[in-house]
C-alpha cells in the first residue's frame, strides 16, 4: 500500500460539505481541498467518527455536487475561536480521504484544485515582485502599462514611459 499523503497540492477553500450518517444528512464546510480527500469542520455534537462515510461535497465555482465516498483519516475536537461551534464552542475536524467516486467527478475535482493552486501561485509571484511601497498600499503589477503609470504617478511626470 501506497502513502497517499500530500501528493498533490492542498487548496484553502469553504465549500459545502455533507456527510450522510445514519440515514441523517449532517452538514459542514471544508476548511481545505486537495484531489485526494478534504478536512471537513462541523460543530462538535458528541458521538463516534464512522471510518467509512458517504460524501455529498459542493465543488465551488463549478456549480457541480460530487458524490463520493471517504474513508477518515483523522478525527480532532478543537475550540471554536468564532462562535461556531454550536452550544458547546467545539469544532469536530475530520479528514476524508477520497476513496470512491465517479472517475468524471474525480477529473473535475482535480482540474479545478490544480488550477486554483495555480491562480494563488501566479498572485503570489506577482504580488512578491512588486516593490514594496506597492505592496503596502496593496496594489499588484498589471502589466508593463499599469507599472509606467503607477511610475508616472509616483514621479509626477505627465508623459508616458519610454518615450522621448
Amino acid at each position: 500500500m501506497r502513502d497517499l499523503r500530500r501528493e498533490g497540492p492542498r487548496i484553502d477553500v469553504q465549500a459545502l460539505c455533507w456527510e450522510l450518517v445514519d440515514d441523517h444528512e449532517t452538514s459542514g464546510l471544508t476548511a481545505d481541498l486537495s484531489s485526494l480527500g478534504l478536512c471537513l469542520e462541523r460543530p462538535y455534537t458528541g458521538g463516534p467518527t464512522r471510518r467509512i462515510v458517504p460524501l455529498q461535497l459542493e465543488v465551488p465555482g463549478i456549480d457541480e455536487v460530487m458524490w463520493a465516498q471517504g474513508d477518515a483519516c483523522f478525527d480532532v475536537v478543537v475550540a471554536s475561536a468564532t462562535g461556531a461551534g454550536g452550544e458547546l464552542g467545539l469544532v469536530r475536524r475530520t479528514g476524508y480521504r477520497i476513496a470512491l467516486a465517479a472517475a468524471r467527478d474525480l477529473r473535475m475535482l482535480k482540474e479545478f484544485v490544480i488550477e486554483t493552486d495555480r491562480a494563488v501561485q501566479r498572485d503570489r509571484a506577482r504580488t512578491a515582485t512588486a516593490p514594496p511601497a506597492w505592496r503596502a498600499a496593496g496594489w499588484t503589477p498589471r502589466g508593463r502599462a499599469a507599472t509606467c503609470a503607477l511610475a508616472r504617478r509616483a514621479r509626477g511626470t505627465p508623459r508616458p514611459c519610454g518615450r522621448s
